[in-house]
């Protein structure tokens, strides 16, 4: 309840940028769902920009139009879902990751 108290707090006040770390980590599966579907909501009607940092690739798939997958501090890909999963031929962001990080995926 204090993550959902404190991310509403936050929307209240109508932010242009979000800036998220792991928003539903230690959360049960209703909760998370909740927090994700706040999260996108008001990306989608104020036109907040999130910027997320999370090791959960399906919210990450859920909530973000553009990833950025970083290993050992470097960026080694960037792009939509999308365009990541068609470079890689992997079937989810996890795949992906797992391709880039053992040189499997075309990198960038």
């Amino acid at each position: 309840m204090k993550r959902i108290l404190a991310l509403s707090v936050v929307l209240a006040s109508k932010p242009k940028l979000m800036i998220l770390d792991e928003p539903t980590s230690g959360l049960d599966v209703e909760k998370s769902i909740y927090i994700r579907e706040l999260i996108r909501k008001y990306n989608r009607e104020f036109n907040v920009t999130v910027l997320l940092s999370s090791h959960n690739m399906l919210e990450v798939e859920r909530l973000c139009d553009r990833v950025g997958m970083l290993y050992k501090g470097k960026l080694i890909a960037e792009g939509t879902i999308e365009e990541l999963k068609s470079k890689t031929g992997g079937r989810d962001l996890e795949e992906v990751f797992i391709k880039l990080k053992t040189g499997e995926g075309d990198h960038r």
